[in-house]
């Protein structure tokens, strides 16, 4: 699944994107600002983050043109019909370009 917003292409992580998530996990610039920043040793713990994914648990590579310029995360409730925002990461190459508040727009 992907949709578009705010001039950005959003598509479902995919397995082939879990080393780069991992870089990302263990890159202090880009791990400053999570609730937990700890980081991903293993590419086994990284496929267990991907496994958890689901209806209800999503994430979403943020896309400018062929560009990987951040995720968005969240978890839907669909019994209350609500979305929740657990998180956005903006590549730190990038930082200071509006990707951020593209991404969340």
């Amino acid at each position: 699944m992907s949709f578009h917003a705010q001039g950005l292409t959003f598509r479902e992580v995919e397995e082939d994107d879990l080393q780069l998530l991992r870089q990302w996990r263990n890159d202090p610039a880009m791990s400053a600002g999570w609730s937990d920043p700890r980081s991903v040793q293993t590419m086994d713990r990284q496929n267990e983050w991907y496994m958890r994914l689901s209806l209800y648990n999503q994430a979403f590579m943020a896309m400018d043109i062929a560009q990987t310029v951040g995720m968005l995360r969240f978890r839907l409730d669909y019994e209350h019909n609500e979305a929740r925002l657990t998180g956005t990461d903006v590549v730190p190459q990038l930082h200071g370009k509006g990707y951020g508040r593209r991404i969340l727009r």
